[in-house]
């Protein structure tokens, strides 16, 4: 009885630990699951003001129509229309392990346009470089890149979560972007933005203002666009630049300061919720849970290297990496 006791206690535990790592890899899978963009039935829309031409205001929008193989590869087919009826073109990108191709017209081949494998510290580097003027985009062979500065999650107006990397530009104009998983850059331009390293005069001022998918407004640059084809605007929905948190002196010899006193973001609060220091291999080094804007941390006895300092705040998570000499 003894000896088929024992044997039912190894096989219950065996099932316990078969159950746990199940259990395990399945939350990490969750955590990880990525949002590939939409194929059908959804609308990316950007905002031209310019008071010296007409239209003064002009929303020029994206939407996949169909799919179409070119040179044997199946593309999705994205409708470039305007709220002017100005002349509809139209762009062919595919995805393919969390990466984008898109072909461009007048030069041969297919060009990434985004990478969703990226980690902190990782750049990307472009052969194609361009310029929006009017209702037109420029696109030629030119060299430029990007670096991801840091990474954060997103809450969109359907309470879902998205991942968001927040990038340098090696050009002065425009000198950052900004990723969203499923959407792609929310910043000036909006979908084609990574290739954009050019700015032109005239007046042109470009805002990627919404994303919209099934008929719901899910990501909302702005509350001040009547006319952007954003059928709805959420309540209560801020698109908080995690990014613009500011940590320094950065390298430090000791004292840290974390604060969001530089967020873009006017008459909001962004509340800091936790702070944990981590070492380059991983390891936990300090945690602080706090409930504040501005956060002192001293690290003077750390060993001199690299840290990654992990953010939590009441819209999201952020990470940023910091020198201690």
């Amino acid at each position: 009885m003894k000896k088929f006791y024992n044997l039912k206690v190894r096989k219950m535990k065996k099932l316990v630990y078969v159950f746990v790592f199940v259990l395990g890899v399945q939350l990490v899978h969750a955590q990880e699951d990525y949002v590939p963009f939409p194929k059908i039935n959804a609308t990316w829309s950007t905002l031209r003001i310019n008071s010296w031409v007409e239209p003064a205001r002009e929303v020029i929008m994206y939407s996949p129509i169909r799919r179409d193989s070119i040179e044997g590869i199946l593309y999705q087919i994205l409708r470039v229309h305007y709220l002017s009826g100005y002349t509809e073109s139209t762009l062919a990108f595919r995805e393919e392990n969390k990466q984008v191709f898109v072909r461009i017209p007048n030069l041969s081949g297919e060009h990434l346009l985004y990478d969703f494998n990226l980690d902190i510290g990782d750049t990307i580097f472009y052969n194609v470089g361009g310029y929006y003027h009017r209702n037109d985009v420029y696109l030629y062979s030119s060299f430029h890149y990007k670096v991801v500065e840091s990474i954060d999650t997103i809450s969109l107006a359907d309470g879902s979560k998205r991942k968001r990397f927040n990038l340098i530009n090696s050009c002065d104009y425009p000198s950052r972007d900004t990723w969203v998983e499923g959407i792609g850059s929310t910043g000036w331009v909006g979908f084609l933005n990574p290739f954009i390293n050019s700015a032109t005069m005239g007046g042109d001022n470009y805002t990627f203002v919404c994303f919209e998918q099934n008929r719901e407004v899910l990501y909302l640059n702005t509350f001040y666009c009547e006319d952007c084809s954003c059928r709805k605007q959420p309540n209560n929905v801020v698109d908080i630049v995690l990014s613009d948190i500011a940590i320094f002196p950065n390298p430090t010899t000791g004292e840290l300061r974390i604060t969001n006193y530089e967020l873009r973001i006017t008459n909001y609060e962004l509340r800091i919720k936790k702070v944990e220091l981590y070492g380059i291999v991983g390891n936990l080094v300090q945690s602080l849970y706090v409930e504040d804007n501005e956060i002192e941390m001293n690290i003077q006895n750390l060993q001199n290297g690299v840290y990654f300092v992990k953010i939590t705040t009441e819209q999201g998570m952020l990470i940023k990496k910091i020198v201690k000499q």
